[in-house]
């Protein structure tokens, strides 16, 4: 009960009571005390009052003439508290100063110190329904469940991996083409499972990292079991004999809405004849479960209480309207009535006879008619179960489906109720609420998720230690890694989903290749349009904050310096991107105090028209935005002290959720004390994608997030005469800045396009693995020339350029290459030279222990270095000046310089 009292203490309601007032002690037999609350029609709408199952505080009001003392509605003696539990709540119809008075039956301590009619007041701690819905899931996994055994010690053969032999129809083929391999494999699989032997109880896991498409496999999934017996259910539209009835939950409430709404428009996309839908959900029922106020305003159509309205308005009324009207009238009349024989109290006795027959006679209609509105609305409860008993789907979280709503619909009906139960984020439940629809006898369980994104949240430590956070998912995917590595098992029987549509390939590639074993792929076609050169921003940096330091704040931490980065990282979000705008750039931070200083920044700059969604983790967690800014906060001399970033899963969905651009502020010495921040540092470190920075070049630094201007290369073709007055016929002298910067774009244009060209040819399919560790931002190029001319200083961006991806680079003699050969050679020495002047100013390197980390590759690099220097020495002795050339190039220029290529390659041999 630690994390009952943990979150309560921290509730912003903490401070709020009801005020009861004692009428009954409890009787002998029972343990129970019955209170009396008042309340306004609005309240009881609401559910704003003490409920069953709540676990409260009871506090007794002093005896008269006793002063108490009350600060903030807090009690300051502990011993006035009374834990108490809220067995039973009954509404009646009795009013009094416009209030409902309805009973509360508390059980509570044997020597509770009050006495009838005095005031008591109750403050509402938690609500145990989910816990006691928890323990009645566990103590129906007996041996009379066929999945006990499955749960409880689970063996390769119980998971399905493998697409039994079934017949398609040619409209599911057509319809599976909208599908990746993967994600046809996973719904064959599901299908099959489902579809074959219904007495053997069968797990199906599938794993979908980041963006692959789980929301939409579970659609297709639904889409092809109820597709399979369409016509009898059109036939008979009697629910209780459905065979294809599909419970979907989910741990959060949040997380059911979005599924649903992907389900809605799935299945009034796909509606026969979308004038007459057999159903309320294109041809099919779909309800959702749960209080309204929970629910999301798209999907609230479709929750059980609005159908249950809809229904009993529909259909009564006119009836219960005028049931209302005539209450209403016989009120009034009974009213009069009174009031007459309240002033005929000194008149004739014959009058008063009359009147208390009237009034006998009105007060005994006005009874008859209550008692019919009663009766009309004790008939939700029957429309309630005949709804649930025609959906098709059934949605609702884990909590939600162990409840007597759906147990009381299902009662006598015999059967299995589902044909199977969808858990979607099965990664963030724990395992006992998982097992909670599971009592509803079900043989067949999905659950899909990605174990290595966010677990369940558990506020208490003593539960994390005896592994409470830990999924039922999670434990299935470790126990079969195991048996796979201990060759119990041949292949690990989980579906995984491997191509992901959100990410730009930059973003999605340090999560592929650290996390997610290099099993990550990227669809072309996501690839092209995150490629594109409409979105004017770099697709990954990350910013070293050197200055950076964090500051307490209550429980909490800030960073001034980060979100001043932040802040300019906005501006000019705002100023170069044309839809920038809330909706698609996200800010996560993993501490509230941080959040809540950005907020205030925000609103003080764009007054109140926040470009940016600011939030944790946790509330990004199954989200995407098109630019996502992370801000570590962490800054500090204490090793190994950075809280939550700790966490590799964490740290994995904060870094998946961006789709064009990703930035990462941080304070990358404190950082790389993390195993696992230290290997993202050393790959941004390879890929020259780490932006040193400190507080009087926030502004500047910032603009490094736009792409570099586009520059229009030469062809061979291209006449040298062309070139502007006052220059070279090489475009400006060899070591000017202007021709350097050319240089530079054209070194990495001239790279990319062999890449496309390439890809062109070789790949048909659409999809292909991450792109490989390569330098992506042509503006590297560009700084190592400006620092090859002045070698005694110190660049800005110091993260060299790793020799092992020096392929990134075009290889010499390419055709159509846009300078001449002296001018290539001369750009081989000024990368020497910078990589040389990188080696030599350690101060300028990152931290230190990605540096000794790649000191075995930088002198294998420093030997290669110094024979291509040789040999480029050589050659440049054999080239013929510029003055020399014709300025019109022939085709032998190529075939020259293959040969001196062929020459050089056989002296780097000697």
């Amino acid at each position: 009960m630690i994390w009952v009292a943990q979150e309560w203490i921290s509730s912003p309601n903490r401070g709020k009571f009801y005020e009861l007032q004692l009428r009954k002690f409890p009787a002998e037999y029972k343990k129970y005390w019955e209170f009396v609350i008042s309340l306004e029609e609005c309240e009881l709408s609401k559910q704003l009052y003490p409920r069953e199952n709540d676990l409260v505080f009871l506090v007794p009001e002093r005896l008269k003439g006793e002063k108490r003392e009350m600060e903030g509605n807090s009690i300051q003696a502990s011993h006035e508290y009374h834990c108490a539990y809220v067995q039973r709540f009954r509404r009646t119809s009795v009013m009094h100063n416009g209030k409902y008075e309805c009973s509360l039956f508390i059980q509570t301590e044997d020597k509770f110190p009050v006495n009838v009619n005095e005031t008591v007041r109750c403050v509402v701690i938690s609500s145990l329904v989910t816990t006691q819905r928890k323990l009645k899931a566990m103590s129906l996994l007996n041996s009379r469940n066929q999945l006990a055994r499955a749960i409880l010690n689970p063996n390769p053969m119980d998971f399905c991996t493998t697409s039994l032999l079934t017949t398609t129809s040619e409209g599911i083929t057509a319809y599976l083409r909208d599908f990746n391999d993967d994600q046809k494999k996973a719904i064959e699989t599901a299908y099959a499972m489902v579809k074959h032997s219904p007495a053997v109880a069968k797990i199906c896991l599938i794993h979908g990292p980041p963006g692959t498409g789980k929301s939409k496999t579970i659609v297709g999934l639904l889409y092809r079991l109820l597709t399979e017996r369409r016509g009898q259910l059109d036939e008979n539209s009697n629910a209780k004999i459905k065979q294809n009835r599909v419970l979907v939950c989910a741990p959060s409430n949040a997380a059911v809405d979005e599924l649903m709404k992907k389900i809605i428009l799935e299945f009034k996309e796909r509606c026969k004849d979308k004038k007459n839908p057999l159903g309320n959900c294109g041809d099919i029922n779909l309800v959702r479960l749960g209080p309204e106020k929970s629910i999301n305003n798209e999907v609230l159509r479709f929750s059980l209480d609005n159908q249950v309205n809809h229904r009993i308005m529909k259909k009564d009324l006119p009836y219960v309207q005028e049931m209302h009207r005539r209450k209403e009238h016989l009120d009034h009349q009974l009213d009069e009535l009174s009031r007459q024989r309240a002033l005929s109290r000194y008149g004739r006795g014959i009058q008063r006879q009359e009147l208390d027959e009237k009034i006998a006679q009105v007060s005994k209609e006005r009874q008859e008619l209550a008692s019919k509105i009663k009766e009309v609305q004790g008939r939700p409860q029957k429309t309630q179960s005949n709804i649930i008993l025609e959906s098709h789907i059934i949605c609702c979280t884990l909590s939600t489906s162990g409840g007597l709503l759906l147990e009381s619909a299902f009662r006598g009906q015999g059967g299995v109720p589902f044909s199977c139960v969808i858990v979607d984020e099965a990664g963030q439940a724990c395992e006992v609420e998982t097992l909670t629809p599971l009592i509803h006898r079900c043989n067949k369980l999905i659950l899909v998720g990605d174990p290595k994104q966010l677990p369940p949240t558990v506020i208490s430590l003593t539960a994390q230690d005896y592994g409470y956070e830990q999924s039922m998912m999670a434990r299935f995917c470790k126990l079969l890694e195991e048996n796979v590595e201990h060759l119990v098992s041949g292949r690990l029987p989980v579906l995984q989903l491997t191509v992901q549509y959100r990410m730009h390939p930059d973003i999605c590639l340090f999560p592929s290749n650290y996390i997610y074993n290099k099993s990550l792929k990227t669809n072309r076609g996501t690839e092209s349009a995150r490629c594109s050169s409409s979105w004017p921003f770099q697709p990954y940096l990350v910013f070293d904050v050197g200055d950076g330091s964090e500051r307490r704040e209550n429980d909490s931490y800030v960073n001034i310096q980060e979100i001043k980065v932040v802040m300019e990282l906005i501006k000019l979000l705002r100023d170069k991107g044309r839809d920038v705008n809330f909706r698609n750039v996200g800010i996560i931070t993993h501490y509230k105090a941080q959040k809540m200083k950005i907020l205030k920044e925000l609103d003080k700059e764009f007054e109140g028209r926040g470009l940016a969604e600011v939030d944790t983790v946790d509330a990004f967690q199954g989200r995407q935005k098109d630019c996502i800014i992370v801000t570590c906060v962490r800054a500090n001399a204490i090793q190994g002290s950075i809280g939550f970033l700790a966490s590799l899963q964490r740290l994995n969905v904060a870094i998946t959720r961006a789709k064009y651009s990703l930035f990462i502020l941080g304070h990358l010495r404190t950082l790389m004390d993390n195993q696992h921040w230290n290997h993202l540092i050393q790959d941004a470190q390879r890929r020259g994608a780490i932006v040193k920075t400190c507080d009087k070049n926030y502004k500047q630094d910032a603009m490094k997030i736009l792409k570099l201007k586009s520059v229009l290369q030469r062809s061979l073709t291209y006449p040298p005469s062309a070139a502007p007055e006052g220059s070279s016929p090489q475009g400006g002298s060899p070591g000017s800045d202007q021709n350097r910067t050319l240089l530079g774009d054209s070194l990495y244009r001239a790279s990319v396009d062999a890449k496309e060209a390439a890809d062109s040819v070789a790949g048909k399919d659409l999809e292909r693995p991450p792109v490989k560790d390569q330098l992506r931002d042509p503006r590297l190029l560009r700084r190592m020339s400006i620092s090859a001319e002045a070698p005694g200083n110190c660049p800005r961006d110091p993260e060299p350029r790793d020799p092992q991806h020096s392929e990134a680079a075009p290889p010499l003699g390419v055709p159509g290459f846009p300078v001449s050969p002296r001018t290539l050679d001369r750009a081989l020495k000024l990368c020497l030279a910078t990589w040389s002047s990188h080696r030599a100013h350690v101060p300028c390197e990152p931290p230190g222990a990605s540096i000794d980390s790649t000191n075995e590759s930088d002198q294998q690099g420093g030997h290669s270095h110094q024979r291509e220097a040789r040999a480029v020495s050589d050659r440049d002795q054999e080239m013929p000046s510029p003055g020399n050339h014709h300025p019109k190039r022939s085709s032998s220029w190529d075939d020259g310089r293959a040969e001196e290529e062929d020459s050089g390659s056989k002296k780097r041999k000697l």
